[in-house]
């Protein structure tokens, strides 16, 4: 099969950029011809002479420069151009869609209907029930302007902004008018959780496959020895819970706490920390996975505390995956990876200090059980192979569903 993979960035920003790369690499290494597109950026690992010029919207500042970004997030004729030329050119048997709104836009969905090309789009977010893709806003679950309530992304300024909310909106409304979302012939779900979030507003069930994430062969490594303390690794912004676990560890100033990665708190949690004396907490910053690995090894408890509905976060299996006891939010897609005994309420501080001292002072043995249990489902549910049968499959029934 000729395949080509679109996301807009083509480097890896998180969980989404990392399924799309392994995605092509199963496609070659399996002897499929594989295209991609996307938007040229300078830290992007891949590109080609067909990408779509990069659109900065924090670099907006004008009205007509805003103007101009909200008519490429709506519609991006330049995207649409050249990922046309690609089309023409390669003559694909399927497009596979990951993210693509904001910045390429679904102008890209006109051009697989004009030459009648089976689509698949793989849901990483709930970006096409809500403009408020994460769910989340003002420190909390926010599912206002699901159901084709769009106009409540604006009136209770969800993005942020008013103008982000107000663009953000505004492509709602465009995307559902122009019936894009019918378009696409299959989409993947990576969460059964996300998956009954879109039937809820609205998509069809049949329309619908669950393929969660997965790891490669390789990183399923099971460390006998245990370390110390807890690590959290992710992304430092409002929606992964960063400062609850703060609280957390000063409800536990015995437990060493470290924290691996970069985003938007960072500077704030730092500074918090500092003023309030949490020796035990200590910062990695950003990690590449070698690196991660060693962290994550050096642990006892893995702890993720979410605010956001998580969809399938790669975080909580690379964890499982290395033999550590993960403790995260009992929110979303974490529900389908751990046991109960391993979630907590995110937004209750002393209930997730009080798990992580559950799991650290339990008999070593019962850990190590626990441990291995959790490892094996991982392993079992979470692998490459089992992605790639899924993955074909989908495929087949895309091109069934184009006919």
């Amino acid at each position: 099969m000729k395949i080509i993979l679109v996301n807009k960035f083509w480097h890896m920003r998180g969980g989404a950029d990392r399924v799309v790369f392994l995605t092509k690499d199963l496609l070659e290494k399996n002897g499929h011809q594989t295209q991609i597109f996307g938007m040229r950026h300078p830290e992007n690992i891949i590109e080609n002479e067909y990408f779509a010029d990069y659109v900065d919207y924090d670099s907006a500042n004008s009205l007509r420069q805003k103007l101009k970004a909200a008519g490429k997030m709506i519609y991006n004729f330049d995207a649409k151009k050249k990922f046309d030329k690609l089309v023409r050119d390669f003559k694909p048997d399927l497009i596979h869609f990951h993210n693509i709104y904001h910045q390429l836009s679904f102008s890209l969905i006109d051009t697989a209907r004009k030459y009648q090309i089976p689509t698949v789009m793989t849901l990483h977010d709930y970006k096409l029930i809500s403009p408020n893709y994460n769910l989340f806003h003002d420190g909390k679950i926010c599912e206002r302007s699901v159901r084709g309530k769009y106009y409540r992304c604006l009136t209770h300024n969800c993005l942020g902004g008013f103008w982000r909310s107000l663009f953000g909106m505004l492509e709602s409304y465009f995307v559902a008018w122009r019936g894009d979302k019918k378009t696409i012939d299959l989409y993947i779900a990576s969460s059964e959780f996300l998956k009954a979030k879109f039937i809820a507003d609205g998509f069809p069930a049949e329309k619908l496959v669950f393929i969660s994430n997965v790891l490669p062969a390789d990183q399923f490594k099971f460390n006998d020895v245990e370390g110390e303390g807890i690590l959290f690794s992710g992304r430092l912004s409002e929606e992964k819970g960063l400062k609850n676990l703060l609280s957390a560890a000063k409800l536990l100033p015995d437990v060493k706490f470290k924290i691996a990665g970069a985003g938007p708190l960072e500077s704030e949690l730092k500074e918090r920390a500092k003023n309030e004396k949490l020796g035990n907490v200590e910062f990695f910053g950003y990690q590449k996975w070698t690196e991660l690995e060693r962290l994550i090894d050096n642990v006892k408890l893995v702890v993720l505390p979410s605010l956001w509905y998580e969809n399938c976060p790669l975080s909580a299996i690379e964890a499982a995956g290395r033999g550590r006891v993960v403790l995260a939010s009992n929110r979303g897609g974490f529900k389908e990876i751990l046991p109960d005994d391993m979630l907590f309420d995110p937004d209750d501080t002393r209930a997730m200090a009080d798990k992580i001292r559950h799991w650290l002072d339990i008999d070593v043995e019962k850990r190590k059980q626990a441990r291995q249990e959790l490892f094996n489902h991982v392993r079992k549910n979470y692998n490459v192979d089992l992605y790639w049968s899924k993955l074909l499959k989908a495929y087949g029934k895309a091109a069934e569903e184009n006919k």
